[in-house]
This record gives C-alpha cells, sequence and structure tokens, in this order.
C-alpha cells in the first residue's frame, strides 16, 4: 500500500506540473489542479498484509546476507495488521529470530544428554533456554536426571530370583525452577536425587545375598528363558518378588525426595520467594514409578494394538485442583484470581497466597523451596504411583509389516524381491523394539502441548534423541506463534523408548 500512494503522489505532481506548464504558455495563472476522484484501490489492507507477509517471510527466512537482524524481524511482525500471518508462518519468523540470536545465549544455556541400557531403555534429554523481554533469559532454569543403575544382571544369566534379583533401573527426572534462586533450586534437586539413588543402589548391591541358581544350572536357565522369559520370569515367586520390588522402588523415591528437601539450605541460596518443582521416573524392568511435586509431567505411550495411548502418569498440583485447593485453605492459605476480564469478572491463573496477603503468588500448590509458601500449605510431599507396563500387542508389528508392503507395492514391482523383504523385517523389528514411550517434561512442553499430541509426535520418530528434539521443536513453535516472540519458557523433554523386553520384565543381557 505505500508504494501504491507514492505512485497516487507522484501521478498527482505530473498532473500538477502540466497544468503550471500549459497556464504558462496561455498567458493565464497556474489555477489549482482540482484532483480528479481516486477509485477505491482494489487491493485491501488484509491483502496488503498477506503480500507484505509473504516478502517479509523471504527476506527473513532466506538466511541471506540481506536477512533481517533480529531486532527488525521481530519489529516488521508487529507493524503488521492484525491476523495478517498464520499461525505457523508467525511461528517461524519468530523461531528464525530466535536461531539468528543464538549467539547471544549464555554458557550452559541449551543442554543434550543420552544413555541407553540394552533391553530396558533407549534415553534422551534436550533443555533448551527461554526467552523473555527481546532478549534471552540469563540462564536456563531447568535441570535434568538420566541416571543409569546398575544391577549386575550380567552376572546372574542363571539365577531364579529374575527379574527382581539384580535387575537394572534408570532414573529420568526434570525440575523446573523458578524466581531469582530457581536455578541453583533445580540444581540442587538434580544432584541431591542423584546422590540418594546412587547410594541407595550401592548399597542394595553389597547386602543382596549370593544368587540362587536355576535348577539344572546356568544351561538350565538359559534354555527355560528361550520359550518365554524363563519359569521364573513369569511364576508366581516372580511376580511377587516383583511387587516388592515396585513398592520398595515407591518408597526409595519417597525417601530421596524428603532427604532433598531437608539438605536445600546447605545449599546457601535464598529460596524464600525461589524452588523448583520436581518429576522423577525410577525405570524397571517390568514397570515406571512417578514421583512428582508440581506441575512438570510424565506421560507413557502405551503402544495397543498398532497405535499409542496416551496415559499420564501424574496431575498437575495447581491452586485450581479441588483437592490441592482444599489442603491449601485447610492449613491457612489463600487461592485467588487477581487479574479481571473485561467485564470485572476474576480471571487468569489461581494462585497460592498467605491469609490477607498478596505474597506470594505461587501458580503450583506443591514444589521444592519456596518457604514463605510453606506457610500456606505448599509443600515438597510427593505423589507416588507405580504402573505396570503392559506386553505390546503384536498388532503393532504385523501393522507395520502390512504398510511396508503396501508401499513396496506402489513403488512399483520392478525392484527385486530380496531387497524388500530386508526393509520388512527392520521395520517389524523397530516397531516390536520400540513398545512404549515415556515421555518426562517441564511444563515448558505442556502449556500448549497435550499429552496425546507429545505421544503422536514421539512415535512417528525413530530414535528417543529425535523424538525429544521434536518435542522441544513444537514446544517452542506454540510459544512463538501464541504469544508473538514476547516469551518463551524454558523447555526441558526427556524420552524413554521402552522395547518389548522392558515390558515383559527381562532384565537387560538375557
Amino acid at each position: 500500500m505505500p508504494q501504491v500512494l507514492q505512485h497516487l503522489e507522484q501521478l498527482e505532481r505530473i498532473e500538477a506540473a502540466a497544468g503550471e506548464l500549459a497556464a504558462a504558455r496561455g498567458g493565464r495563472p497556474a489555477a489549482k489542479p482540482s484532483p480528479a476522484p481516486r477509485r477505491p484501490h482494489t487491493v485491501s489492507w488484509v491483502d496488503h498484509g498477506a503480500s507484505a507477509a509473504a516478502s517479509l517471510m523471504e527476506a527473513v527466512l532466506s538466511g541471506g546476507e540481506e536477512a533481517a537482524s533480529e531486532e527488525e524481524a521481530l519489529a516488521a511482525l508487529a507493524a503488521l495488521p492484525p491476523r495478517t500471518l498464520t499461525e505457523a508462518q508467525q511461528a517461524a519468523l519468530v523461531m528464525q529470530a530466535w536461531d539468528s540470536a543464538a549467539h547471544t545465549k549464555p554458557a550452559h544455556f541449551d543442554a543434550d544428554a543420552a544413555l541407553a541400557v540394552p533391553g530396558l531403555a533407549e534415553v534422551a534429554v534436550v533443555s533448551r533456554g527461554g526467552w523473555q523481554r527481546h532478549s534471552w533469559k540469563g540462564c536456563n532454569q531447568d535441570s535434568f536426571l538420566a541416571l543409569p543403575l546398575a544391577g549386575g544382571a550380567a552376572a546372574c544369566q542363571g539365577c531364579s530370583d529374575a527379574p527382581a534379583c539384580c535387575s537394572p533401573a534408570v532414573a529420568v527426572g526434570v525440575f523446573d525452577g523458578h524466581g531469582r534462586a530457581g536455578a541453583a533450586a533445580s540444581a540442587h534437586l538434580r544432584n541431591a536425587l542423584a546422590s540418594g539413588l546412587l547410594m541407595h543402589s550401592q548399597l542394595a548391591l553389597m547386602a543382596q545375598p549370593a544368587c540362587q541358581p536355576r535348577e539344572g544350572g546356568q544351561d538350565g536357565g538359559q534354555r527355560g528363558g528361550q520359550g518365554g522369559q524363563g519359569s521364573g520370569s513369569h511364576g508366581p515367586g516372580a511376580a511377587a518378588a516383583a511387587a516388592a520390588q515396585q513398592e520398595e522402588a515407591a518408597q526409595l523415591l519417597e525417601r530421596c525426595f524428603a532427604a532433598a528437601a531437608s539438605t536445600m539450605p546447605s545449599t546457601g541460596a535464598d529460596f524464600s520467594l525461589s524452588g523448583s518443582t520436581a518429576v522423577m521416573c525410577l525405570l524397571q524392568p517390568g514397570s515406571v514409578t512417578a514421583a512428582w511435586a508440581g506441575d512438570s509431567r510424565a506421560v507413557l505411550g502405551l503402544c495397543q494394538g498398532g497405535r499409542y495411548i496416551a496415559c499420564a502418569l501424574t496431575h498437575d498440583h495447581r491452586p485450581c485442583s479441588p483437592l490441592e485447593r482444599a489442603r491449601i485453605e485447610a492449613a491457612g492459605g489463600w487461592v485467588m484470581q487477581t487479574m479481571l476480564d473485561e467485564e470485572g469478572r476474576a480471571a487468569g491463573p489461581y494462585r497460592v497466597y498467605l491469609r490477607d496477603t498478596h505474597i506470594p503468588g505461587l501458580a503450583v500448590s506443591r514444589c521444592f523451596g519456596d518457604y514463605v509458601a510453606a506457610g500456606a500449605g505448599v509443600t515438597s510431599t510427593p505423589d507416588v504411583t507405580t504402573l505396570v507396563l503392559p506386553m505390546p500387542e503384536p498388532a503393532a508389528a504385523a501393522s507395520a509389516q502390512q504398510q511396508q508392503q503396501q508401499q513396496q507395492q506402489q513403488q512399483g514391482r520392478s525392484r527385486s524381491r530380496r531387497r524388500p523383504r530386508s526393509k520388512a523385517a527392520a521395520v517389524v523389528a523397530a516397531a516390536a523394539a520400540a513398545a512404549h514411550i515415556l515421555i518426562v517434561a517441564s511444563d515448558g512442553l505442556w502449556e500448549f502441548v497435550g499429552s496425546a499430541e507429545a505421544v503422536r509426535i514421539a512415535s512417528r520418530c525413530a530414535t528417543a534423541a529425535a523424538a525429544a528434539e521434536a518435542l522441544a521443536q513444537e514446544a517452542r513453535a506454540h510459544w512463538a506463534a501464541k504469544l508473538g516472540g514476547a516469551q518463551c519458557d524454558d523447555i526441558t523433554v526427556a524420552v524413554a523408548f521402552l522395547p518389548a523386553a522392558a515390558a515383559a520384565g527381562a532384565p537387560a543381557g538375557r
């Protein structure tokens, strides 16, 4: 539109100059030309906005030398008329601006980690710092833990108490700090919980009795394992041992949470108005035990009949929850919404306050630290739950094989038969190996990405690392689109692919 207006003004100046020239030749004073009535321009503001948006997107996303800087990109985005950019365009533009400012990130702002315990889990973690007030946040307040706990299964090939005896485990945790000392709070939780779990693991290895071999010795145990995980894996004794193991895991996490809370003052940081949420999952053969305090969340994608079903392991500890609100009010705290909508009604998130005050205004009802909020009923006592992993239904592998065969038929029948069969076998093997998916993340992911959507995204990835990165990028895109680049929370996502052996309860190495 500015170019069109400039063109029309230029035409007016030409017409005025022509009128003055004609008047001078006729000896008459130049009369002020009366501008001809303008015809309405056919390009509307919406059309102009879409055109400008397309040009802006092309210039910014091209990555060339003339691409706009981060400030210019956000300024141009804000100057466009409302609703001219699609959500995808706005997200792409904002994320491009963030990427162009990647060199200004603080040290240790982003982090990645990965580990694999054969037969139990393939784990990957992605942590990305947030954006606030036209720059990166001062630090990434999220912390995470991905810790293998060795059980010595290699030394127990013929043990009659498998899988309970010497079973390996993996601990996966995410901690979301808030307040000025939020980074210190989340880092303390990571270190304290890791120390507690490792100490328990070492003590358990030292205290365990000698393994009792199966009848027939080592060879007999191996022969028993070929028919379906062995007799020790499905007998009554093994079931009771597995139940005891799950109960022990729940008690262990409760003790570790209590120890982490009690040692927070020793850090020397001021946690009066700062703290951290926590969610910790202990992966063992055949089960997942979760403990959490706050709104960091754990979700399981259970593979059933060729599709994934999202199963929430945790529920958010927020003051809007009826149970949490009743507990807060019974402890003497207040739960209020302090914002007002256009009609003057209470709006915004529910927050926890001390009675007759306006502090601390905490958006979670359970967390570590936040000593002022403790007087209003905020606690670090976790909820704990255990889910026994079901065996994946064979339809998943069959469905994968059928899809592969259909793709082969569509691509043509001129290829040799040996090659497609190997590809089909690989697809079936992959579908059988990655049975279930565990997603543990801070609310930077869950603010805009639902549990079912997260499982769907992760299930389309070939590796846990690819799934964690895809979920982090999806969350960033939602923050960019919904808030227009003004803010993005810290995002930490841990993904664990649990193979069929883990669901069957077979320890690694068997």
